[in-house]
């Protein structure tokens, strides 16, 4: 009895031994699996062999023919907008009248209220001088072509040559003088939209990194608000935001901040044309026998991405904005 009792002992430590040999085995086959899916996630979403040298080398030619045109051309007096949007609301600040509408009141299209905002902050401490809002322009576009050099780079289907290329072509078009009027004049609102809706891609998409939920409301919510407050068309924010709102860590609640980004960009779409009313001067819809004229003005603008078009190219303003 006492040889049987041993022997069902060792069996039983045995079986044990087994049981413990299994888990550790697993444990490590989990383990090993995510290690290798993280590694192969990290080197596909940054291409071999483009360094940041590279990239920068590609960025710096169109930014010199910024920098370059920009100090040969800007002023320091505001433009016929800004006499209004800005003038009027630090007029009114300064007569102690400014009300929170007047703040939020639509100018043309948009309710410009960040560049009200940020002319009530900046005015006392530059004198109003439109110089500072050019280089916050040129800013906005450097930011803007580097947000959009990171997304390209994260981009794993990507070659080394059509990541350069990819970044070339994207830094000579947003950074092209063919922008003089948006530079120059520092209307950097227009630049926002655009902005906004590539860094929140960029905070957010990390490859290395799973988004929370909490992250991605956050992040979505503030692009998507400034971008609203920035110019009409950061409306498209709440719309091209919508179907990617959806946290990347996975489980139940995954797609609770599709419902409340959503939710929240219905209700600011609702209350942003609650109020808006058709501008006096825009333009009308282009009559068709006008679309090979100006789809030529197009072409020609997007050719010349180093000086202003010539006389002989273009064609008339009133074309474009008669009514």
């Amino acid at each position: 009895m006492t040889m049987q009792h041993d022997v069902s002992d060792i069996k039983r430590e045995i079986g044990e031994v087994r049981k413990a040999l299994a888990r550790i085995e697993d444990t490590l086959d989990r383990s090993l699996t995510t290690s290798m899916s993280r590694e192969q996630t990290v080197v596909g979403s940054k291409p071999a062999g483009v360094s940041r040298y590279l990239l920068f080398a590609a960025l710096a030619p169109p930014l010199l023919l910024l920098v370059w045109m920009i100090g040969a051309n800007w002023v320091a007096t505001p433009h016929m907008d800004q006499w209004d949007y800005e003038g009027t609301t630090l007029a009114l600040y300064a007569e102690h009248r400014l009300t929170l509408s007047q703040l939020f009141a639509q100018h043309n299209e948009s309710h410009l209220a960040l560049a009200r905002v940020i002319g009530l902050l900046s005015a006392p401490l530059t004198g109003w001088d439109m110089r500072y809002e050019v280089a916050l322009t040129a800013g906005c576009a450097i930011f803007l072509a580097v947000g959009l050099n990171i997304l390209i780079c994260r981009t794993p289907s990507l070659s080394r040559l059509q990541v350069l290329s990819a970044v070339a072509v994207t830094d000579f078009a947003v950074l092209a003088c063919t922008q003089f009027e948006v530079l120059l004049f520092g209307a950097y609102y227009f630049i926002m939209p655009s902005l906004t809706l590539v860094w929140a891609l960029v905070l957010t998409g990390r490859p290395d990194r799973p988004t929370s939920a909490t992250r991605l409301l956050i992040v979505y919510i503030a692009a998507s608000i400034i971008a609203t407050l920035s110019y009409i068309n950061g409306i498209f924010h709440w719309f091209l935001l919508a179907p990617l709102a959806m946290a990347s860590s996975g489980g139940k609640r995954a797609y609770s901040p599709r419902v409340i980004y959503g939710g929240i960009g219905f209700l600011v779409v609702l209350v942003y044309f609650a109020t808006f009313t058709y501008p006096p001067y825009h333009p009308a819809p282009m009559p068709m026998s006008q679309l090979p004229a100006q789809l030529s003005f197009l072409f020609v603008w997007l050719g010349a991405p180093f000086c202003h078009i010539k006389p002989g190219s273009e064609i008339e303003i009133a074309n474009f904005t008669s009514p």
